[in-house]
């Protein structure tokens, strides 16, 4: 009787023991779904944190906008009404504002450059880029003049004196478009006029570069800071003692060769064209002097 009792305990032990790895590693309820959920806890707290931007019921069939609608959210994109509007716009930025509707179709299909012009521009400093629904905000659009759809306006810096984008909507030209109005993702506004007298000085060219050493390091701040930082580099570069004037042309030519001939991580692409832009700025620097001459 002792030993049938010892084998049955036994027995269940076993099962016990099978019960447990199976659920240890046989993932399916302890493995897979804890990893499962694990992952769908860290989507629900980052990805899909950014419904928040949203605002209630951003997840599109939940009562928010649709993802792909002109009024869903964009990253670097900022969305403004009639109440904020004026609170936010004040003349300290450039601003680039696109006036939809909901239904617009040409406003659907735009949105996707928009998504493409923020990815470039986001992060530049002396830029907004702003989108206000003019079907909801009747204000601001009687106060610009919006009478189809999309429409684009640019706000000038300091003055907000506005013009109506009429190029076309797409990103590269109107990343183009708005680099020659707030300067291109890589330069400095406020290094332009030392650019100019940088690279057509004869003599006082260790004094620039010292001068704007001075103010990128404690005048500057974020990206302003690091594209100044590179601006520095190329005037060091341009020194008779170093590469010499033709340096910042030549290394242009040599970052749009590669560029082209692709086979570049997408950051490098996006970090090369920063210091494009910022070596245009250098080799027109040169050409208005000539031309002037």
């Amino acid at each position: 009787m002792t030993r049938s009792l010892t084998w049955i305990c036994v027995a269940l032990l076993l099962v016990g023991l099978a019960s447990a790895d199976e659920y240890e590693d046989g993932g399916d309820y302890g493995g897979d779904y804890g990893g499962d959920y694990g992952d769908y806890g860290g989507d629900y707290g980052g990805d899909y944190g950014d419904y928040g931007d949203y605002g209630m019921g951003g997840m599109g069939g939940m009562g928010g906008p649709p993802a792909d609608g002109p009024e869903s959210h964009i990253h670097g994109v900022l969305d403004l009404d009639d109440a904020t509007f004026h609170k936010v716009i004040t003349g300290s930025h450039h601003v680039f504002v696109e006036f939809y509707a909901p239904w617009c179709g040409h406003c659907k299909s735009f949105k996707d450059e928009y998504v493409g012009i923020a990815q470039e521009l986001g992060d530049n400093d002396n830029l907004l880029l702003v989108k206000v629904d003019a079907d909801d905000n009747k204000q601001l659009a009687e106060q610009f003049g919006i009478q189809g759809f999309p429409t684009m306006v640019y706000l000038e810096k300091g003055s907000l004196k506005e013009e109506h984008y009429e190029g076309e909507r797409t990103a590269d030209a109107i990343v183009d478009y708005l680099g020659d109005k707030a300067g291109a993702k890589g330069t400095v506004e406020g290094l332009k006029e030392s650019v100019i007298e940088f690279v057509n000085s004869k003599t006082s060219q260790d004094a620039i570069l010292k001068r704007v050493s001075e103010a990128v390091e404690t005048e500057y701040q974020g990206s302003d800071a690091t594209y100044g930082a590179y601006y520095v580099k190329v005037m060091k570069k341009m020194l008779p003692s170093e590469k010499g004037p033709g340096y910042a042309k030549d290394e242009l030519e040599r970052l749009n060769r590669m560029i082209s001939q692709g086979g570049l991580r997408e950051e490098k692409v996006r970090e090369f064209k920063a210091r494009v832009a910022a070596l245009k700025v250098f080799v027109n620097a040169a050409g208005t002097q000539h031309t002037e001459l």
